[in-house]
């Protein structure tokens, strides 16, 4: 644009200059001042029309190049000119950049790519509440990030954690927090779930960032480009991974037009060039770990509680999702599950525990039941469920626990809709 502004300045100079340069020097000078004038003035169109043939030359190349890129390059054009460095705080930051960035009990790629972003955009260090997956070390290897460290170790170098302050990354409820973490020492929550019973209350008010979207790296990557900020490359990597787990590759009914832009800026962004390759690759890695992991890994992997108020049942229900791309090892071991399930039900002090094993090639699930009320909640939770084999249920193409599963099956206990034996629960 600067380049155009001075043709453009050159243009007007020519106009007033050129017409007299073009002419003879003798026929100038003999010519009378009337004649010279007319002389100038048939000689101007000339100079005008070879001098604006060059400048539009010129500007269409610029503009050309421009609109070449298309849509998202115009968009990677302008956060490729911005600061690459960390943003840390500053007037339009909702966050403190002080604060330990930290993810959900069995922390998955979202929670612990997120808590990386959030730490590199607002300040702040990153931690996990626990052992990786093997999907987020294979994404952390894959982008060349590090690691962040436990927080058991930082609370230790803190000593035991006094003074410090929590971002919570991708949860907001008291069943997913670290036994360790006060709740009055949390400052802030970015998060896509739901709003349910057990959602953390605190004393005083902090900024809260809940989007609708499919993953929180979503929301990571839109603060980041919507301040005109660019992330590391290893950062915007991980934040692409994370979308791409947490949207089962963009086909999850939790998918939104925001995690395709943020998911297709991210991959020109660090020049991927398929999002299908990279998924394979990153369920690929999921998968494999499945067949060496005891049953009580494969369920707590991934496992979520809630607390939920019914009719007559008032207690813990436990769901954990089991992702693969080949289910049929998993369900052959339904009976060392069952067992184990049974163990954790008493451990944790839940009431009610199922494990979904899906099918993320597929997009199918099925149902690992501990008994007959079990049974009774996922047959009246999912309409068109059927009974697989003993003690499995195929539940069909229900495959996100926060939108497919969730739901459904809290409505079927707060309306008591399934065979609940009070007797065996605490009762209200």
């Amino acid at each position: 644009l600067f380049l155009l502004f001075l043709l453009f300045l050159l243009y007007l100079l020519c106009l007033l200059c050129l017409p007299s340069l073009l002419l003879p020097p003798t026929e100038a000078q003999s010519a009378k001042k009337q004649d010279s004038m007319l002389v100038s003035t048939s000689q101007r169109p000339f100079a005008q029309f070879y001098l604006g043939v060059f400048v539009g030359i010129l500007a269409s190349v610029s503009l050309s190049s421009l609109f070449q890129q298309g849509s998202e390059g115009i968009v990677s054009t302008i956060i490729a000119r911005q600061r690459s460095s960390p943003v840390g705080a500053g007037d339009d930051m909702m966050f403190p950049n002080d604060a330990i960035c930290v993810g959900h009990l069995s922390p998955d790629l979202d929670s612990v790519a997120a808590s990386i972003a959030a730490c590199e955009l607002y300040g702040g260090t990153p931690a996990a509440v626990g052992p990786l997956n093997s999907e987020t070390r294979f994404a952390l290897r894959h982008w060349g990030a590090t690691a962040p460290s436990t927080l058991e170790d930082l609370q230790q170098k803190q000593g035991e954690g006094a003074g410090m302050k929590y971002l919570l990354i991708d949860f907001q409820q008291t069943t997913q927090l670290h036994p360790s973490i006060a709740r009055n020492a949390v400052v802030g929550v970015i998060d896509h779930h739901a709003l349910q019973s057990q959602t953390l209350v605190t004393s005083k008010a902090i900024p809260v960032q809940i989007k609708p979207w499919g993953s929180s790296c979503t929301i990571l990557a839109f603060d980041f480009f919507s301040r005109k900020l660019r992330p590391k490359t290893s950062t915007m990597g991980l934040m692409l991974s994370a979308i791409l787990s947490d949207t089962l590759n963009l086909r999850s009914p939790t998918t939104t037009p925001w995690d395709r832009k943020m998911a297709h800026i991210l991959a020109e962004q660090t020049g991927n060039k398929s999002l299908d390759e990279l998924a394979r690759l990153q369920f690929k890695a999921k998968s494999q770990e499945l067949a060496a992991m005891d049953p009580e890994h494969l369920i707590t992997n991934d496992v979520k509680e809630f607390e939920i108020d019914g009719k007559r049942f008032r207690g813990k229900l436990a769901i954990s999702v089991i992702e693969t791309t080949d289910p049929e090892p998993v369900l052959d071991r339904v009976e060392s599950l069952r067992s184990t399930m049974g163990k954790m039900k008493a451990d944790r002090g839940v009431e009610i525990m199922l494990v979904f094993v899906v099918d993320i090639v597929k997009m199918n699930s099925v149902a690992v039941v501990l008994g007959e009320e079990e049974r009774s909640l996922v047959m009246a939770s999912f309409s068109g469920a059927k009974e697989k084999a003993s003690h499995l249920i195929d539940i069909g193409g229900r495959v996100s626990r926060k939108s497919d599963m969730v739901p459904p099956i809290t409505k079927a206990i707060v309306y008591d809709e399934w065979s609940f034996h009070p007797t065996s629960h605490r009762e209200l």
